[in-house]
């Protein structure tokens, strides 16, 4: 019998989630085999819901906390899991349906930091401000002028 993935793509933030290292020379373990279906099993997931991507882009990006944010000196890592997801990515990277999502997504996420990392002078706040003066619109506007998969 085969598994229906359709209906495990609203649950790929908590799969994502799980994801682990895998340890040098474990392939064996019970946590070796468990990472290594949840990864066979979020690279089966994710080509039919590009939804699947943000949570793994989230962990990957896990340690790209800026300095100037409150509390950022709190924050830790975990680095397991940004090599996990990366892992997962790489491996997503490698489907030529999937590459393309990936790409659009990878430079929406940058975009949408900067967007909330924008600096806006509090004592002379503008009433409107132009989103060409954020860094990547330039590069998000081509994408959506040019892309198929947005």
């Amino acid at each position: 019998p085969g598994l229906a993935l359709g209906p495990l793509a609203p649950f790929v933030y908590q799969l994502a989630s799980r994801l682990d290292h895998l340890e040098q020379g474990g392939t064996g373990t019970p946590q070796a085999l468990f990472q290594q279906t949840l990864d066979e099993l979020l690279v089966r997931i994710v080509p039919r819901s590009a939804h699947g991507l943000w949570p793994l882009l989230q962990l990957r990006n896990g340690d790209q906390v800026p300095k100037g944010m409150r509390n950022a000196n709190q924050h830790v890592a975990d680095t397991r899991k940004i090599t996990a997801s990366q892992r997962v990515l790489d491996r997503l990277r490698g489907n030529g349906v999937v590459r393309p999502m990936l790409e659009v997504v990878e430079v929406l996420s940058r975009f949408y930091v900067n967007l909330a990392l924008f600096e806006i002078d509090r004592k002379h706040r503008l009433p409107a401000y132009k989103l060409e003066s954020v860094e990547g619109f330039v590069e998000v506007k081509r994408m959506l002028q040019t892309s198929k998969q947005v």
